[in-house]
């Protein structure tokens, strides 16, 4: 049987590392333009931009960025775009960030949910659920 080794030049998506890189990556070219990485939270950054605080929050490569001035998080996304290729924007009170549902409508308040999420995950679950077994471990 023959085995091919093969050396990778680049981080390859979905690997541990990859996360690791991509992460250290983002945090320097964060950094390089003013941003301070939170010290409680090492996925959150702010500076001030115009005299307003900005906010990067990131799982990974998701990113949920904010500013009073939506101008500001144009020229946020035409920066990360010329950096990573790619940015889509969502404007708004009401988003959808990793499953959970952000509701900013009420002023002060963001009322937040997975309710659809879950919902989503249970309509597609093969099994009935609503099914009893004698013990956890019976077959069903």
């Amino acid at each position: 049987e023959k085995i091919l080794y093969v050396r990778m030049t680049k981080a390859l998506y979905g690997m541990l590392k990859s996360a690791l890189l991509f992460y250290k990556k983002l945090v320097s070219d964060l950094r390089s333009v003013g941003f301070e990485i939170n010290p409680y939270d090492p996925c959150m950054a702010n500076k001030k931009s115009y005299g307003k605080q900005m906010t990067v929050v990131w799982h990974v490569d998701d990113l949920k960025v904010s500013h009073v001035d939506p101008k500001r998080v144009t020229r946020f996304c035409d920066w990360i775009q010329s950096k990573y290729g790619s940015c889509s924007v969502n404007r708004g009170k009401v988003h959808e960030y990793l499953g959970i549902d952000l509701d900013f409508r009420t002023p002060g308040v963001v009322r937040m949910s997975m309710i659809p999420y879950i919902q989503k995950i249970l309509d597609q679950f093969p099994e009935d659920l609503g099914a009893s077994a004698p013990t956890p471990a019976a077959d069903h």
